[in-house]
């Protein structure tokens, strides 16, 4: 089948991989958010970070064919979750820096050592985003990072009303959020049971036909 004709026959819409959002923890988050239970929401921390999670598999370290590292691999993914929750996609001002520190050392990392010579990406990245309305949100991403506290696909958001942080592990559906706010004169932590876990990528296309016939 030519598949220049099927492409012309058809008008369609579909979304990219942005799967983390509907795991069970990131769901309920933004419901909170969306429901105004955090008030305001001001800053946001998107965390994207391996201590060493280099992948050595496919094309990631290759610069040529995979144009970036972890800022387009995982630092993507935190971003997406931060400017969902917080509703705002108008970014006014982006200042980073990424960085090619850990190259040589391939010991240690949970797929296996890397090929030092074929590393051509950065292996971390880092940005500070301040939107039209005035929010922030820092963004980290970072294959492999001398951090012993690390979250992936996970976000801390504060508001005027409340705050809230992803915890836990959320690809093995244990991840969580804590919201903290004051009542009663008193600081308050609460952890709702509900689990996280990963939603892999199930892409739904609504393709409408050159007859006007739509399908899912």
């Amino acid at each position: 089948m030519d598949k220049r004709k099927l492409r012309a026959g058809f008008v369609g819409c579909g979304g990219i991989a942005n799967q983390n959002r509907f795991r069970a923890d990131s769901q309920q988050l933004f419901k909170a958010c969306h429901a105004g239970e955090l008030g305001e929401i001001y800053l946001a921390k998107a965390h994207a970070v391996r201590r060493k999670g280099v992948p050595t598999w496919g094309v990631f370290p290759d610069k040529s064919k995979q144009d970036g590292g972890p800022l387009i691999d995982i630092g993507t993914h935190a971003l997406d979750l931060a400017l969902w929750m917080m509703g705002n996609y108008k970014p006014k001002l982006v200042v980073g820096s990424s960085y090619q520190k850990l190259k040589d050392k391939p010991g240690g990392n949970m797929f296996g050592p890397w090929n030092p010579d074929t590393f051509e990406t950065e292996d971390s990245a880092f940005g500070f985003i301040k939107m039209e309305n005035g929010a922030t949100i820092f963004l980290e991403a970072a294959w492999a990072l001398n951090m012993i506290h690390v979250k992936e696909a996970q976000v801390t958001l504060c508001g005027t009303d409340a705050g809230a942080e992803m915890f836990g592990q959320a690809f093995l559906d244990k991840g969580y959020v804590t919201y903290n706010f004051e009542k009663h004169g008193q600081l308050v932590e609460t952890s709702p049971s509900e689990g996280g876990g990963v939603a892999f990528d199930i892409p739904v296309f609504t393709v409408k036909s050159a007859t006007g016939k739509e399908s899912q």
